[in-house]
């Protein structure tokens, strides 16, 4: 009671206008010491409190992190528990597997996409084709051939390992040309886009009972597509 008595008849001093100057300013002085005291005072008392809080609480927190949050956070999946961090990583080694699954499902429903039949295609396409290479040495016997003269391939053998090309066949000639006409087929076999190291054969002529002139051959070459 005494000190609101002593500050209400201090705040009437500053207000009276015939209390001094100076007066004034000691009353002033004074009222501010007593506030920073008080503030430091405070501060002091709620230190030590404030710290002991904070302490607790981060114990209190890193103790439920470690031991409570991992015992509730757990996760049971095929028969193991697993943690959040676990479960993580558990969810993307199944990602993984389940696109490597659907992968391996569209090359079973879509083989036009698997790897290996893709491989197997163009090793397909870069083997000789017995069908294609006959017609073609038929056709170019075709272009040679005078008068009554006829080139048959009588067999063609290829080495699909080696793509090495064998072929055996007869000129036949009604006058004694046959070799002539072989010489002709050979430069045209040689010329085509897909032979390579022709083995030119033996020219040879025979003559038979009706009087027709035979030139036999037989020759190899190397099956070359990209040529």
């Amino acid at each position: 009671m005494s000190n609101t008595n002593t500050q209400t008849e201090a705040e009437d001093a500053l207000l009276d206008p015939s209390v001094p100057n100076n007066v004034r300013a000691g009353s002033a002085r004074s009222d501010t010491v007593v506030c920073d005291v008080a503030e430091t005072t405070i501060l002091e008392r709620i230190a030590t409190p404030m710290l002991l809080f904070s302490g607790a609480l981060f114990v209190l927190l890193m103790f439920s992190w470690l031991f409570i949050l991992p015992r509730f956070t757990r996760f049971d999946v095929a028969g193991a528990s697993l943690t959040p961090l676990e479960m993580a990583a558990y969810t993307q080694q199944q990602n993984v597997q389940l696109a490597t699954l659907e992968q391996k499902r569209d090359e079973l429903v879509l083989p036009q996409t698997d790897p290996t039949y893709t491989a197997l295609k163009s090793e397909k396409n870069q083997l000789p084709d017995p069908l294609l290479i006959r017609t073609a040495l038929i056709n170019a016997a075709g272009t040679v051939v005078t008068g009554d003269a006829t080139i048959a391939i009588k067999t063609l053998d290829v080495d699909s390992a080696t793509n090495v090309v064998s072929i055996t066949g007869d000129v036949v000639t009604k006058d004694p040309s046959s070799m002539t006409q072989l010489a002709a087929y050979i430069d045209a076999v040689e010329k085509m886009p897909f032979v390579s190291h022709l083995q030119r054969p033996s020219f040879t002529r025979t003559q038979d009972g009706s009087g027709n002139f035979h030139s036999p051959f037989s020759m190899q070459f190397i099956f070359s597509p990209a040529q």
